[in-house]
């Protein structure tokens, strides 16, 4: 896999650069935190790639466990949209996002986002031995055109099968060996070839036709339904989030933005609307009168009260103690002319 620490504190050994008609690709596929007391004499003794258009193709080399993490604060800060193909050729990964967890060796492969959190780590087959591997970078917007489920089957592990996995990796071997005989045009062609090679192999595999048929049966509709059933139950749950709904309508983080798009709303924002409605029931309910305004905003997932404060406030043109005064004043003539 491809960790920040590389260059800072590693150490790097006997590097190799291929030189292409585009920029060289770095050991660093996209920025991660380095856990030291997790990479005890770990150090990568070299590295080579090559930039082909829209992807990036890497060989490495190192000795040692190594982990990092990549966490949401990487991604708000360099707002990278890429997909990571990690082949293992000597090497032993395994890796966790969006509530998947897998190990890929040999004979498999590793397909993750630099869009969604995800922790991953490296270290050789046997003891002291040095692992190598393969990693591919391949541009969001790029790979999402040809395979729209991608983000369904990250975190994944995939078989390498017989063909289209072995002739994946066999293009990135090429590409590296001969990366610097193409032009900056031919680059572009051949990153668009590998990109359809990636496609094919992720695509065909059993894994991945298992996720494309849940999805085909699971329509935006059913979806929605599904995700609005699952907000309705955990309103009260402060760690309700866009990231807990779409784990348990089985889809990834994107796809279920655009399908709330499609309904012309954001997940947050049907959880925060639902939320202030829930609490403005309960502070117009006389029965609930004894509950402070604080109680009843923690019972449906708010757990700042200036900012629920601020949100209701923006919502109903009025505080909730101001709210709750004018129900209860409203409802005084009713109770005085029924005595």
């Amino acid at each position: 896999m491809d960790f920040e620490h590389v260059n800072a504190g590693m150490g790097l050994a006997g590097s190799e650069s291929v030189v292409s008609a585009a920029d060289i690709s770095p050991i660093v596929l996209c920025a991660v935190d380095y856990d030291p007391a997790q990479n005890t004499r770990a150090y990568v003794k070299g590295h080579r790639g090559v930039r082909l258009g829209a992807v990036d193709v890497q060989h490495y080399e190192g000795v040692g466990r190594h982990f990092g993490s990549r966490s949401a604060q990487h991604i708000a800060a360099d707002h990278m949209d890429d997909y990571l193909v990690s082949i293992p050729l000597q090497v032993h990964v395994e890796f966790a996002q969006s509530g998947e967890r897998g190990s890929a060796e040999p004979g498999s492969f590793a397909l993750l986002s630099t869009s969604m959190p995800f922790a991953a780590s490296i270290s050789a087959l046997r003891r002291h031995e040095t692992f190598s591997g393969l990693n591919i970078r391949i541009s969001g917007h790029a790979l999402r055109q040809r395979l729209p489920i991608v983000d369904s089957c990250c975190g994944r592990a995939i078989r390498t099968r017989k063909g289209a996995g072995v002739i994946m990796q066999r293009m990135c071997e090429l590409m590296l060996a001969e990366g610097r005989e193409l032009s900056a045009a031919e680059a572009t062609q051949f990153g668009a070839m590998l990109i359809d090679a990636v496609v094919t192999a992720i695509s065909e595999a059993p894994e991945v036709l298992a996720v494309t048929r849940h999805t085909q049966r699971a329509t935006p509709i059913r979806i929605w339904k599904e995700a609005m059933a699952f907000i309705d139950e955990q309103l009260p749950n402060p760690g309700l989030d866009t990231d807990a709904v779409a784990q348990h309508c089985h889809v990834s983080k994107r796809y279920l933005q655009v399908v709330f798009a499609g309904m012309n709303g954001t997940v947050s924002g049907v959880i925060r609307e639902a939320r202030l409605q829930r609490c403005r029931e309960a502070l117009r309910n006389p029965a609930l009168r004894q509950q402070s305004v604080a109680q009843i905003a923690m019972h449906w997932g708010f757990n700042d009260l200036p900012n629920f404060c601020r949100s209701y406030k923006a919502r109903f043109d009025a505080s909730p103690g101001r709210d709750r005064y004018a129900a209860a004043a409203a409802l005084a003539p009713t109770r005085r002319a029924a005595a």
